[in-house]
């Protein structure tokens, strides 16, 4: 499930807020990894300098980008207070 906040359609495409992606899997299912909360982002590297400067933990200072087909995805992991997992998520088109 993705959470998109607005109440219209061109409200959420304006929110300044992240969307939220929600999953879930098997607690004993050894293919589907760590759980983990993805923020979509547009700037993660804005974001990871905030990370930072809220003195939260990234596990690693660059982002991860991927190219796929006329995209360029970029993944980034920080830890909360608490010890969980966030993965941050920005997809672009090439410059």
């Amino acid at each position: 499930m993705t959470l998109i906040f607005g109440e219209t359609e061109e409200a959420e495409k304006a929110s300044p807020w992240p969307e939220v992606l929600i999953s879930s899997c098997p607690s004993n299912d050894a293919v589907a990894g760590i759980a983990h909360i993805v923020f979509y982002v547009n700037d993660i590297e804005e974001i990871m300098v905030a990370v930072e400067l809220a003195g939260r933990k990234l596990r690693a200072k660059q982002p991860f980008s991927v190219n796929q087909g006329n995209l360029i995805l970029k993944f980034a992991g920080a830890i909360d207070p608490s010890g969980n997992s966030i993965e941050l998520f920005e997809e672009s088109l090439p410059e």
